[in-house]
């Protein structure tokens, strides 16, 4: 026997097949969002929705265009500044209470030189990272240079 599959949202999605009861010759089996009318023929950008009773004839739903993030639209600058963002985040360890403070003010300096970039001369063309106190294994990771 052939039953219409429908999705969660009573949409027409395919034919498929009921199984005969084994236990009562005489019942189907049928699957789950299946129903046993055939739907209505549709166009092209139309769709069968079961309300419950019967089927519904809805246009397909237009999708609106998601607009995308394009790389073209930020400036050397912008990726600049993205890139001192990162450096900073890397080193916000160092000003936490907890931490050792013996290089702190290194760091703080450090920290303030990352936030001067965009003030130099050559900005956004040409800077100078700023090293950083010591070597860490995240500075190791990302390619960073210290202070020997």
């Amino acid at each position: 026997m052939d039953v219409y599959q429908t999705s969660n949202g009573g949409v027409f999605l395919y034919v498929t097949t009921a199984d005969q009861d084994p236990m009562d010759p005489t019942n189907w089996l049928i699957p789950g969002n299946c129903v046993t009318v055939q739907p209505p023929s549709l166009e092209e950008n139309q769709l069968a929705r079961w309300d419950g009773t019967g089927w519904l004839v809805e246009d397909v739903p237009v999708e609106k265009e998601t607009p995308t993030l394009s790389v073209d639209n930020r400036t050397e600058e912008d990726f600049v500044r993205f890139e001192r963002d990162m450096r900073l985040g890397w080193c916000d360890w160092t000003m936490m209470p907890d931490t050792d403070d013996t290089h702190r003010e290194a760091w703080l300096a450090y920290r303030q030189a990352l936030r001067d970039v965009t003030s130099q001369p050559g900005f956004p063309d040409n800077i100078v990272w700023p090293k950083q106190p010591y070597k860490t294994p995240l500075s190791v990771e990302r390619h960073l240079t210290w202070e020997e």
